[in-house]
């Protein structure tokens, strides 16, 4: 639907489907994803520096397909911006950042498929919070969000079955994704040993670093920060995105787990 409302916008403001415009306006979410990952280090103890590797990995020619595809660039980028900011928000504790998560996350829900994984995560957030009243207004809001989503809802055709896919190959798939940054070599034979191993080490990483914004959560010890609770709503975002896209698309085969419409994950998660 967003694809969409942006692509009648640009027809009534200029006369005609400007694919220019699209690209334009989508990659302005890249550059959100960045202010977002900008604002919370900004407001955290952590040192500024800590902000300068970011737009090395955001902004790069990995993502090119999203760059230079209209619809592409407006969903991709944007459903990440929206689920970000929704995290963002909630991540504040703060009773009117509830209404801008609500806000995001129904954006979310309006651009892509996996923008109904914001609904999930930031549940997760404020269960971890001890906001019992904000979750069950979120939980409500929720089921009404997803109920409208699902109304007439029409299967589209499905991905290719995945056959004698082993649970290996679906372990190494998972982990190539979540380490797409490290694909500098997509002509070698051993193309996927890098990200498998940066993925690996990244998740690794992301596990220990969330154990312990967990254990300073409201739920134990009450010492989190808000950028505890954004590390951890960012985190589920983004393996829940990876886990979904190796197990819908395993059929296309492996190769199909590095494109570059899809690294935008990659790179929000080694942020």
């Amino acid at each position: 639907a967003y694809d969409r409302l942006v692509a009648l916008l640009v027809y009534k403001l200029t006369g005609e489907i400007n694919f220019v415009w699209l690209m334009a306006l989508g990659f302005i979410s890249l550059l959100g994803i960045l202010f977002v990952l900008c604002k919370v280090i900004r407001e955290s103890p952590l040192p500024n520096v800590v902000f300068w590797p970011l737009p090395f990995l955001l902004l790069t020619f990995q993502h090119h397909e999203n760059t230079l595809w209209g619809m592409a660039a407006l969903q991709n980028f944007s459903v990440v911006f929206f689920v970000l900011s929704a995290v963002s928000a909630v991540a504040k504790n703060l009773e009117w950042s509830f209404c801008w998560a609500l806000f995001f996350s129904i954006s979310a829900l309006l651009t892509s498929g996996n923008g109904l994984l914001a609904w999930p995560v930031v549940a997760g957030l404020l269960l971890v919070q001890r906001r019992w009243q904000a979750l069950g207004i979120w939980l409500l809001a929720a089921a009404l969000a997803v109920g409208f989503y699902f109304f007439q809802y029409e299967k589209p055709p499905g991905n290719p079955p995945a056959t004698a896919v082993s649970v290996g190959q679906y372990v190494g798939g998972f982990l190539a994704l979540i380490g797409g940054v490290a694909d500098w070599r997509p002509a070698s034979p051993n193309r996927f040993v890098g990200p498998v191993l940066v993925g690996g080490v990244l998740v690794l990483l992301a596990l220990f670093l969330n154990g312990r914004a967990l254990r300073r959560s409201s739920l134990f010890s009450g010492k989190a920060k808000p950028a505890d609770y954004f590390l951890m709503g960012v985190t589920a975002f983004t393996l829940a995105t990876a886990l979904v896209v190796v197990v819908g698309r395993m059929g296309f085969g492996e190769a199909v787990l590095l494109t570059s419409r899809i690294k935008i994950y990659s790179a929000v998660f080694a942020c």
